[in-house]
């Protein structure tokens, strides 16, 4: 009987190793999946933290409809999703530049075709350089630049002296970047699209208002396309950016950063940068032919419309924080008399703060 037994048992005993080692590789495998995708997981995190709460705290535009990757208002878990799984991933500045030379030999036909294609609705978040020379060519390549005007004016103005020490390294990237004061410098590609919308209504001699000014990258960018001479900062035929934001370190620190290249600007007139609040303008130096408002207003300001020029455009994002926002094109009509308003595409920016609140 003990006999018959042990061959019982060493037969149960090998089903039970058979079974082991059938179900030991599979149980491994998904184990290190699991383990590896946590891994990369949380060294996003941590090593996004940082950038993660500044853009979900700031609410600047969210083009995450645009395209898969936003970083700015989209929560942790969305981000490292888009991050991994995006159909458009990070490029590198020597990918970015050779593609541009390919668009750059293109005919001007094929070069129509490719903007259309990405249009207003794509080309976003997917360039990355190492110069603003690169910027601008990706900038190009994926429609958000499609005037001479506009190419000349961000190619002048370098994105890298309005950044922070810490953001230096990814000046040239298009996505959002932390200022301090709990604030970003947006996009490139916002910035591009702000002065395509508004490009008709900057010509020399033109008078802007630039409300929520910021880091001053877009104050900048405009003074050197309403300025008579782009090539002389202090030259001016009368054109005039004004500036206004109701952080008062920001406007501080602005000032320092359109000094470093451009002190011409502020010298001649051409651009004034000063504390102001963005819900009363700026009566002073209105009427304006065109006005950018960088937050988020839960209304449209009647103020702003009464400083705009008869002919003049405003583009404003419009709409409760946390809310459903709209980027919003604001048009008056040659007499004065009629004032349209069109709805561009969604958007999430921080709000349009009061002075004293």
């Amino acid at each position: 009987r003990m006999a018959e037994a042990k061959p019982r048992g060493q037969t149960q005993q090998q089903k039970h190793r058979a079974t082991s080692r059938l179900s030991h590789p599979v149980g491994t495998s998904v184990i290190a999946l699991s383990s590896i995708f946590l891994f990369v997981n949380l060294c996003f995190v941590l090593s996004k933290a940082l950038d993660t709460n500044q853009s979900l705290n700031c609410g600047v535009e969210d083009q995450s409809f645009l395209n898969p990757i936003s970083r700015t208002s989209m929560n942790p878990t969305s981000k490292i999703a888009g991050v991994l799984f995006s159909s458009a991933p990070r490029r590198s500045a020597d990918f970015t530049r050779q593609q541009n030379k390919v668009y750059q030999r293109n005919s001007p036909r094929a070069k129509e075709a490719t903007r259309r294609a990405y249009g207003l609705f794509g080309g976003a978040y997917r360039t990355f350089a190492a110069s603003q020379e690169g910027l601008v060519e990706g900038l190009i390549q994926y429609g958000r630049i499609r005037s001479q005007s506009v190419k000349d004016a961000m190619l002048k103005v370098d994105r890298g002296d309005f950044t922070t020490i810490e953001g230096k390294a990814e000046a040239y990237n298009d996505y959002p970047l932390s200022i301090g004061e709990g604030q970003t410098i947006s996009a490139p590609h916002m910035h591009a699209e702000a002065l395509e919308l508004l490009h008709d209504h900057l010509k020399p001699g033109a008078r802007v208002l630039d409300v929520g000014s910021g880091s001053g990258y877009l104050s900048a960018c405009m003074a050197i396309m309403v300025a008579d001479d782009e090539d002389d900062d202090n030259s001016t035929k009368n054109g005039k950016v004004v500036g206004i934001d109701v952080v008062k370190p920001l406007v501080a620190r602005s000032l320092v950063s359109i000094k470093k290249s451009h002190g011409g600007l502020l010298q001649s007139g051409a651009l004034e940068i000063k504390e102001g609040d963005g819900w009363a303008g700026d009566t002073k130096n209105a009427p304006f032919d065109a006005i950018h408002v960088g937050a988020a207003a839960s209304s449209v300001p009647d103020s702003l419309v009464s400083q705009l020029k008869p002919g003049g455009r405003m583009i404003i994002p419009v709409g409760e924080e946390g809310g459903g926002q709209e980027y919003l094109q604001i048009d008056k009509s040659k007499d004065g008399k009629k004032v349209s308003t069109k709805s561009l595409f969604g958007v999430r920016y921080v709000p349009l703060v009061k002075k004293g609140k």
